[in-house]
């Protein structure tokens, strides 16, 4: 009897201990997802209610790396989660996890298919992308321009598209299972979009752009959008209403390539003089022109919408870095830091003009600080029409009359007081052969826009105003600016290697350094001059009428 009371009581007590335990597991898991939850093949048991978005996040991280393995007629495509735009709603799905933790014991397996969204879009198209060659997609009818102009209309087709709501599903209950399944595809019948008969609304438009292409105007100003560029950008748009549209990429890089560079005007500083260590003003700024690409499309695209061949271009003007004296308070310009001088004494009349209308180009420009000065650039037109005469010009193995012979004179001058003042050389070229009016060969600098250029930057702490002006036959450039301390030695130029036929070396150095010794700029420019019996004068004609400066003087001014 001993031993059965014992054995009772063993019982009593183990039930007890089930019964306690089982008591506490479940005040434990009251607040969590039971112990064998899962998500696919994800756990998610165990986890507190608050904890759910953390653990959904790290498993939808998991779940976009994932692949999607889809058989299509024979053919087979493997995709992840992420590539068809698949993603989890986690707020939906910790709903559907919570709710299925009610009254579900801890020790019961349980499978929550996730709450997923679906990119349709993204996913159709990757898929007839990979089952292009099985796939017989509906096709719009279209606007067709043939090489002679003339418009037609392509013929739709019905297609088929496939079941993007079938797949979706397929795709969430495979997300739902420990692995993810085949998944096969299907489709459905799909009507094209365009029709032959909204096409044909806009046929007589479109034929009429093929015949005269596109006008655009601005101003006086009238340009052409050709027929080909026009059959090229040419498309049907269906909705709001039918119209023709332009492709916007192709449309831009007509812009670019074709319009911009039309329309653009670089804006003009004010231009300054110094007088009594005081910067004064003595030319009005001039704002410039750029297109307005996004109001010029839209201008275009509201023209076709109403049948219309013809838009207005859109321009924003540029305003100019200085307009007046007060915007110059803060330019640094204090001193005059460097002068270049030269000499064109004998010059023939014509040659004395070009550089009397060059140099004056360059009067009152500033120059900012990290700035490339360009000759060529801020010469701009050198023709009849901007004041220059026929003078020689070293061309073409020959000396010949051309407008603006002389202007080196001008690019030696500057070349000269940008030495001076230390600023870095970028560009440099000596002429052909020795100019006698630059002196001592190797101190000059030709320019011929739009091939050879002088180019110097401004790496002074300030702006650099030039000023140039005429005393007698000299030529004066100076630069006024920031006086930053530095130091600048000139050796040179030395000739060298001087031959019977008027061929010449020589050499130019030059070394800048700080306030402090230590060196800016170490410079050494080597001259190569040929004989000028190579480049013969050619007797007085017409001179060339070019937007391009022509400016290598000849070494003789009476030729």
């Amino acid at each position: 009897m001993k031993s059965v009371r014992i054995i009772f009581q063993a019982c009593i007590t183990a039930c007890f201990v089930i019964v306690a335990g089982g008591v506490a597991l479940r005040m434990f898991y009251a607040d969590r997802v039971p112990p064998h939850m899962y998500i696919g093949a994800f756990p998610v048991g165990g986890a507190s209610v608050t904890q759910l978005s953390g653990v959904l996040l790290a498993y939808e991280q998991q779940l976009m790396q994932a692949p999607i393995t889809i058989t299509f007629r024979g053919r087979k495509t493997v995709r992840t989660f992420q590539d068809l735009g698949v993603a989890v709603d986690q707020d939906k799905t910790i709903q559907q996890i919570v709710s299925a933790s009610h009254g579900v014991s801890v020790a019961t397996p349980v499978r929550i298919v996730p709450v997923l969204t679906f990119q349709d879009e993204k996913a159709r198209a990757l898929l007839s992308q990979d089952f292009a060659e099985v796939l017989s997609l509906p096709k719009d009818a279209a606007l067709a321009i043939d090489p002679t102009f003339h418009v037609s209309i392509t013929q739709s087709a019905v297609g088929e598209d496939f079941e993007m709501k079938m797949l979706d599903s397929a795709i969430a209950q495979g997300a739902g299972m420990p692995s993810m399944p085949i998944i096969s595809a299907s489709t459905t019948a799909s009507d094209p979009k365009v029709t032959e008969r909204e096409v044909a609304q806009v046929e007589a438009f479109a034929q009429a752009l093929a015949n005269t292409g596109f006008h655009l105007t601005y101003g006086d100003k009238s340009f052409l959008i050709s027929r080909e560029e026009v059959g090229k950008m040419m498309q049907f748009v269906p909705s709001p209403s039918a119209h023709i549209a332009f492709d916007s990429a192709l449309l831009k890089g007509y812009f670019e390539s074709r319009l911009t560079v039309q329309i653009h005007v670089e804006p003009v500083n004010a231009r300054f003089q110094v007088e009594d260590g005081t910067v004064k003003q003595f030319a009005l700024p001039k704002n410039g022109v750029d297109l307005d690409e996004d109001a010029t499309m839209k201008a275009i695209a509201d023209a076709l919408m109403q049948s219309s061949s013809k838009a207005e271009l859109a321009v924003k003007e540029i305003q100019p870095a200085f307009t007046d004296v007060a915007s110059s308070s803060s330019l640094g310009i204090t001193k005059l830091i460097a002068t270049g001088e030269t000499d064109f004494r004998g010059s023939p009349k014509n040659r004395t003009v070009n550089i009397k209308v060059g140099s004056e180009k360059f009067n009152g420009i500033l120059v900012a600080p990290g700035e490339e000065f360009s000759f060529d650039k801020l010469l701009g037109p050198v023709d009849a029409s901007t004041g220059y005469l026929p003078e020689l010009v070293i061309k073409d193995n020959a000396t010949l009359p051309e407008y603006g012979g002389g202007l080196c004179q001008v690019s030696t001058t500057v070349f000269r007081a940008a030495m001076q003042a230390g600023v870095k050389i970028t560009e440099r070229h000596n002429h052909s052969y020795a100019v006698r009016y630059y002196g001592t060969p190797g101190f000059d600098a030709t320019i011929y826009p739009p091939y050879t250029d002088f180019r110097f930057l401004n790496n002074t702490p300030g702006y650099l105003l030039i000023q140039t002006h005429i005393d007698g036959t000299k030529l004066f450039f100076e630069f006024w600016g920031t006086d930053d301390g530095r130091q600048v030695t000139i050796d040179g130029p030395h000739p060298y290697d001087r031959k019977p036929d008027g061929s010449v070396k020589s050499v130019l150095k030059r070394i800048v350094t700080d306030k402090d010794g230590n060196v800016i700029e170490n410079d050494t420019f080597n001259s190569n001059y040929k004989s000028p019996t190579l480049y013969p004068h050619e007797p007085a004609k017409q001179a060339t009428n070019s937007n391009s400066a022509s400016s290598e003087s000849a070494a003789d001014g009476n030729a």
